[in-house]
């Protein structure tokens, strides 16, 4: 109104007088008509711009992207933590539910029990857990194999050099047909997670007709085939956007998970104390209450909170009940947020790390972590992200090495993780990531003390590798076996007389390792009882069905090509038929 009085007034070039309401001049009507366009516009953009509006309510995404309530939270987290998280991966339309997370609306009952830790796990952490029925998050160093089938000699091919209890997925996709994108994002999800059992192919039924017709597929869409090509199921795109193939997938790969088990216990009667089917736990002392003191000394000095104070006794207290205690969710919280702030502390908080370390090896120990509440599973992940981004150092180059008492602590916390067999293969891409660092590469260059007395980092680098391989052993998701066997290969070299590393790789030999690993093995010089054993597979002896616990994936023939020096089929009618020895008067004399 305000708005329409001043117009008025630069028309007629005075203020309206009180008589010039009942005037009905032109001037109080066009400032009427302004004024009342220009109400109607205020009204729609505070309906708009309230999020408790009417009609023109945002979303609770497009008020965080925009300044609402979710961005003040996430400006104050970020003011707290001393840098702005980093943004979860968008998901794609395929993914399969996941257990909840926790959020920082603050509405979560376990992010108000924690008082205010961390709870932006999924944005914010470098080691992060797998989710239970759910195709685990890429690698960094993961890649999608799909072979492209661009003829019936190919699909022919592929089929032959597939083991017979391996499954083919093939996706039959067509340009700018409905669903394309969506069926894309699920096989490059499943490639890179490498299912048990599976192995991915693609045609384009437009650049290879011929291929759709041997098929008989006319519409786009993912069949999933035996070796021998009887179809096991069909899915078409739109079914496959609504992760209708990833339930399929994790159903075919848990069954072929569990039939693993008696290939492996063959494998183990006929190469004795070459592999273990158990995890290894730590051995801790009892006795809690020297490091209670010394924590809750600690933690005074380090300027805690009365309620941080309150889990940490707790916690200690669950500790000492032994297994079979689950630890509460908010106490579990609060700990990975001592860890964090201590970490970030510097000189100040380097005196709270190690009772703060050691109370997380011994909850681990304990099987105290990762129960059935609500949030347990969201909680363990903040408090394994805590602790071996403190014990195992930042991967920017900036800071220093961490002591290798703080790695060692937290290497053990990760390797009694495993004493609870339902987190084996949820801990996989932890640990897969935690190999990936630099302070893990650092481990392995730096000297042994001779002789070597099985304790330090060192010791705890094996306990992990050796449980992450037991985990393997009965695992549905295939992507870390990889790197797992090539870092205790390595470790390997270092130590060829450690039992927990030779027990290790044996696991990783027997669920699929190939002639090339064979023969890197045994150039460490390993123990005896894994000599045997990757002598076997280096010779060829274990290639048959009943040899490697899982199918191994098919690998295409290298190509040939004219005066190339590589391997291929070629390369045999090139090469000069066997002779025998040169006869000694035809050799050069003086070593020539």
């Amino acid at each position: 109104l305000l708005g329409a009085v001043l117009l008025a007034q630069g028309k007629t070039g005075r203020l309206m007088e009180p008589s010039s309401l009942t005037d009905g001049g032109p001037e109080w009507l066009s400032a009427l008509c302004v004024a009342a366009v220009v109400g109607l516009l205020g009204a729609v953009l505070l309906l708009r711009g309230n999020p408790r509006g009417g009609a023109g309510c945002r979303t609770a995404a497009e008020g965080t992207q925009s300044g609402g309530g979710g961005s003040r939270l996430l400006e104050a987290e970020m003011q707290r933590s001393g840098g702005y998280p980093q943004q979860a991966a968008a998901p794609v339309p395929v993914a399969v539910a996941a257990a909840p997370a926790f959020t920082g609306d603050g509405q979560s009952g376990v992010a108000d029990a924690a008082a205010g830790a961390d709870t932006s796990s999924q944005g914010r952490s470098r080691f992060r857990l797998g989710r239970q029925d759910a195709v685990p998050l890429p690698c960094g160093e993961s890649s999608a194999e799909i072979w492209e089938v661009g003829s019936s000699e190919d699909a022919g091919a592929l089929l032959a050099g597939c083991p017979q209890d391996a499954v083919i997925c093939c996706s039959f996709s067509m340009p700018f047909a409905d669903g394309m994108r969506a069926q894309a994002e699920a096989m490059r999800e499943l490639s890179e997670a490498q299912p048990a059992g599976f192995v991915f192919a693609s045609v384009d039924m437009k650049a290879a007709p011929e291929v759709a017709a041997w098929a008989s597929v006319s519409a786009p869409g993912v069949r999933l085939l035996q070796a021998d090509g009887v179809q096991l199921e069909h899915f078409p795109a739109a079914d496959v956007g609504r992760g209708a193939l990833h339930k399929k997938v994790l159903a075919l790969t848990t069954l072929t998970a569990r039939a693993a088990e008696p290939k492996l216990e063959a494998l183990a009667s006929r190469f004795p104390t070459a592999l273990h089917s158990e995890p290894y736990v730590i051995p801790l002392k009892d006795d809690v209450a020297k490091m209670r003191q010394h924590g809750l000394e600690a933690l005074k000095s380090f300027g805690a909170s009365s309620e941080e104070e309150e889990a940490f006794g707790a916690l200690c207290d669950a500790c000492k009940h032994g297994v079979g205690r689950a630890a509460r969710v908010r106490h579990v919280a609060a700990l990975a947020r001592l860890l964090r702030t201590a970490a970030a502390g510097g000189a100040h908080g380097a005196g709270v790390l190690v009772p703060l370390l050691d109370l997380s090896r011994r909850l681990a120990a304990a099987k105290a972590l990762g129960g059935s509440e609500a949030g347990a599973h969201e909680a363990l992940e903040l408090l394994l992200d805590a602790a071996l981004s403190s014990g195992l150092g930042s991967d920017t180059g900036g800071a220093s090495a961490p002591p290798p008492t703080h790695c060692m602590l937290a290497l053990q916390c990760l390797a009694n993780c495993f004493a609870q067999p339902l987190l084996g293969e949820a801990l996989l891409p932890t640990v897969g990531q935690a190999l990936r660092t630099q302070a893990w590469v650092a481990l392995w260059v730096a000297d042994w003390p001779p002789p070597y007395p099985g304790k330090g980092p060192q010791a705890a680098a094996a306990a992990v590798l050796l449980n992450a391989s037991v985990a393997l052993r009965s695992a549905r998701w295939r992507a870390e076996h990889e790197g797992l066997l090539a870092a205790g290969v390595d470790a390997l070299r270092r130590a060829p007389g450690n039992e927990h590393l030779s027990l290790a790789i044996g696991n990783l030999l027997a669920v699929g390792g190939s002639q090339e690993d064979g023969k890197r093995v045994l150039q460490a010089q390993p123990l005896p009882p894994l000599r045997a054993l990757a002598g076997a597979i280096f010779r060829g002896d274990l290639d048959g069905p009943d040899g490697c616990a899982f199918p191994s994936a098919w690998q295409p023939a290298p190509s040939s090509k004219p005066g190339d020096r590589g391997g291929g089929q070629g390369d045999g009618e090139q090469r000069r038929p066997p002779r025998g020895p040169i006869p000694q008067r035809h050799r050069r004399r003086g070593g020539g």
